[in-house]
């Protein structure tokens, strides 16, 4: 399992799935990648961490991130590469991550899922520390955003958050009697 999370530029607001398909597919072939089935999520990210002058905080933006599977071998591969393309920043402290895919059907269901949520960063105290630590909770949406989300989610379609990089719908699904056609 891959996650990768390209950081917006700051103070964009724009939600933009198209945009974000066209830069991951090329990014992730920049790295090495060449079959993988991804879903494009989406969240809102804000920085509640009181305690810091407003001057340390990032602004709040929409997050278009990638998330889905790849074979194994190609993902490990593809990690150094992705780290130093989509290097760290104070909003973004892991830009990418992995995971084994354990056969559990969740991961994939996760990369299609349409349930969207607000991120704020925020300082957690921790007994092993001296300083609170970075720390995120997961909020729902905003009336504001969910109407943003909507929108985005209508001028992409309904196809138009899943990434078939290599693949195409007819070598990963069952035909279905010419009753539908997949978009192409």
């Amino acid at each position: 399992m891959l996650s990768v999370i390209v950081p917006a530029t700051p103070g964009s607001q724009t939600i933009d799935f198209g945009d974000r398909w066209d830069e991951f597919a090329a990014l992730l072939r920049q790295a090495g990648l060449t079959r993988g089935l991804f879903g494009l999520d989406l969240s809102f990210n804000e920085d509640d961490r009181r305690a810091l002058p407003a001057s340390q905080r990032f602004d709040p933006y929409p997050c278009v991130h990638l998330y889905g599977l790849a074979p194994a071998a190609e993902v490990e591969a593809a990690v150094p590469v992705l780290k130093q393309l989509v290097p760290a920043t104070d909003a973004v402290c892991r830009p990418v991550r992995t995971a084994r895919f354990d056969g559990d059907l969740a991961a994939v269901a996760y990369t299609f899922k349409r349930n969207f949520t607000r991120r704020q960063t925020i300082l957690k105290n921790d007994r092993r520390r001296a300083t609170p630590v970075r720390d995120t909770r997961d909020r729902p949406l905003t009336v504001e955003q969910e109407i943003r989300t909507v929108r985005a989610l209508d001028r992409i379609g309904l196809t138009g958050r899943i990434m078939l990089l290599g693949l195409s719908l007819e070598a990963i699904a069952p035909r279905c009697s010419g009753r539908c056609k997949p978009r192409t």
